[in-house]
């Protein structure tokens, strides 16, 4: 279980693909997505393209994104339209309809004190 964690925290600690991740603890690369997949309930694919979701998301909130086209380049996307299809999978909106929603939201804050 220990060598399972330890690749765990190397594939997110950097982009990692799982081939290093299979260096890494020393286990097969169908055993380390079983291992994932019964531990964490996605695959290691999956966990991948969420945590990478989630940092989209938190640079579109904290007004870190300057264009689409940067921020696809950014969480290394292969263009802005994969960024949108993805981010829109799992947002449920555009990254653009998302970064409205927050201005929007900051604008009713402000009103308000």
């Amino acid at each position: 279980m220990t060598l399972f964690l330890n690749g765990i925290d190397f594939l997110l600690a950097e982009q990692n693909c799982n081939q290093d991740v299979v260096k890494h603890t020393a286990v097969s690369r169908r055993q380390l997505e079983r291992l994932f997949k019964t531990n964490m309930g996605v695959t290691p694919k999956q966990a991948a393209n969420l945590i990478r979701f989630q940092k989209v998301w938190r640079d579109i909130y904290f007004g870190k994104a300057s264009s689409l086209a940067d921020l696809a380049a950014k969480h290394a996307f292969v263009d802005q339209a994969h960024l949108t299809h993805q981010f829109k999978r799992y947002a449920g909106v555009t990254p653009f309809e998302m970064q409205q929603k927050f201005a929007k939201d900051v604008a009713f804050l402000q009103s308000k004190f």
